[in-house]
């Protein structure tokens, strides 16, 4: 069952993307008017946005991913255009080479998957003008809104993005560690798990544990039992505080 999103969830980052979209598509329709690109922007930029604006803590959702991704799919999807006359096999090469690279360069980006179906539909453009077209529009576009969810992540929406996790109080960090180091699994288990469901999950190994170590804690406030005692968490707590005492 999924959690409740509240209307704020919702309608902030829908007002981030439409001024992120807003400025790229001007900016990029502007730098680009005297070049022979044959657009100003590519469709795959709103799925780009969907990512950096509603989920920024997703690894997905990272600069390395971000420019990686969209940079390997246009030169994969050139390539196939360019070299391959079939469209229908063009394009089932084409996106499962971006896959390939995206994943072994640790820089996944599903829209990537669209950017490289883009130059194989415009066939006639990218022969024309060629590799070009990774510098104009896909690297532009790119690079401005790179720039501007920084900018609106960053300054505006107060979020920690381009980092995984969002640090918290020193007080919470500590009860966070306590719990995480009295937890019955451990990141090899964790490594164990993923490999036995044989599958990409979107989620960071810490978030992970800070996920488990938020849930015991709230459980531990409502009385229920769980593997990790709030008095062993307490009691390395204290220890810590007396260590830094001593040394004081």
């Amino acid at each position: 069952m999924s959690h409740p999103v509240r209307h704020n969830q919702i309608l902030i980052p829908a007002l981030a993307v439409f001024s992120a979209m807003l400025l790229t598509g001007f900016t990029s329709q502007f730098l680009i008017a005297s070049t022979p690109a044959a657009s100003f922007l590519i469709a795959s930029m709103g799925a780009s946005a969907l990512l950096l604006f509603v989920i920024p803590s997703s690894p997905l959702s990272q600069p390395w991913s971000l420019f990686g991704g969209q940079m390997i799919s246009a030169f994969t999807g050139i390539s196939c255009a360019l070299l391959i006359n079939d469209i229908v096999i063009a394009t089932a090469i084409s996106v499962s080479l971006a896959i390939i690279a995206m994943m072994y360069l640790r820089c996944l980006h599903p829209p990537g998957g669209a950017t490289a179906l883009i130059p194989i539909m415009m066939v006639d453009e990218i022969e024309h003008i060629g590799y070009l077209f990774i510098f104009f529009p896909v690297a532009l576009n790119t690079l401005i809104l790179l720039l501007l969810s920084l900018f609106i992540n960053r300054v505006i929406l107060h979020r920690h993005y381009a980092s995984h996790s969002v640090p918290e109080p020193p007080p919470i960090q500590e009860e966070t560690e306590a719990i995480i180091q009295s937890s019955p699994f451990s990141a090899e288990d964790l490594n164990y798990a993923f490999e036995k469901m044989d599958t990409y999950i979107d989620v960071d190994e810490d978030d992970l544990f800070r996920i488990y170590a938020l849930a015991t804690a709230h459980a531990e406030e409502r009385g229920r039992h769980v593997p990790c005692l709030r008095r062993n968490c307490e009691r390395k707590i204290t220890t810590k505080n007396h260590v830094r005492t001593d040394k004081n």
